[in-house]
């Protein structure tokens, strides 16, 4: 039986965020996988653009963290593939190599935010916490 390729994506069937890690780097990419997974969120992760088309076209992601520098297809057509396929999406574009540029053209096609490589986990905690629209107290007021 032939799936319908224009079925919506499936959702994820354990109820918390789901995040897609694309990059071409596999230790950067294990390593954020390693890290969103210990906030308890369900991460996938893939090596290149194509793939990451195919993983937003089958399966439902809240978050999707892609690196401009993917192989295959660029970082812009996978933003604007992942939000013509899931308009709810939050697409954080990371870069080794950010130029003014590339930033402006992934935030006008609807990227979320952006971040510049080698970037931190409380870098990427910070983002992650403002795309899910959750805004940690700061440490003093704890």
């Amino acid at each position: 039986m032939s799936q319908d390729k224009s079925a919506p994506p499936k959702e994820n069937p354990t109820g918390g965020n789901s995040v897609l890690v694309a990059d071409a780097d596999a230790s950067l990419r294990s390593s954020i996988v390693n890290y969103l997974k210990q906030g308890d969120y369900c991460a996938v992760e893939v090596a290149d653009g194509l793939k990451a088309t195919a993983a937003i076209a089958k399966e439902h992601y809240d978050l999707a963290l892609i690196s401009q520098e993917i192989p295959s297809k660029s970082s812009v057509e996978v933003l604007a593939d992942a939000i013509k396929k899931q308009p709810g999406i939050k697409i954080v574009i990371t870069s080794a190599k950010p130029t003014a540029d590339s930033l402006a053209e992934c935030m006008k096609l609807g990227a979320f935010d952006y971040l510049t490589a080698p970037f931190t986990n409380e870098e990427l905690g910070k983002v992650i916490d403002e795309a899910f629209g959750r805004k940690k107290l700061p440490e003093t007021a704890k």
